[in-house]
């Protein structure tokens, strides 16, 4: 009996480590443009496993405005990545979502508010 939930624990924990979802990072910019009351979003997206670098979007938005981006694989079995970038109408922060999902599996969700330069 010890030895098979011995076995049954070994054979839980494996399975969760081995259900790897990744790690990923999201370095994001937002900064007022020349224009009135435009904005340039900057988002780079990388695994921190591999390095690699997903997508690193520029995304230039009004005022009072939402911007909304899917970057879809290349490859069949590969990442998605959607982002998400509201900005107020007398704005001073803003917040990015992000989500990477597999096969419509979601991997990870991120958020993060920043101050807008």
């Amino acid at each position: 009996m010890k030895r098979s939930l011995a076995a049954l624990a070994f054979f839980a924990f494996a399975s969760l480590t081995n259900a790897s979802t990744g790690s990923y990072s999201m370095d994001t910019d937002v900064t007022k443009t020349d224009r009135p009351n435009e904005y340039l979003c900057t988002v780079t997206v990388s695994d921190l496993e591999t390095g690699e670098v997903l997508t690193a979007p520029q995304l230039s938005l009004l005022a009072g405005s939402e911007a909304h981006v899917t970057m879809t694989p290349e490859k069949p079995g590969g990442r998605e990545v959607d982002l998400r970038v509201p900005i107020a109408s007398r704005p001073s922060r803003a917040t990015v979502t992000l989500e990477v999902r597999r096969a419509g599996e979601v991997l990870a969700v991120q958020k993060t508010s920043i101050a807008i330069r």
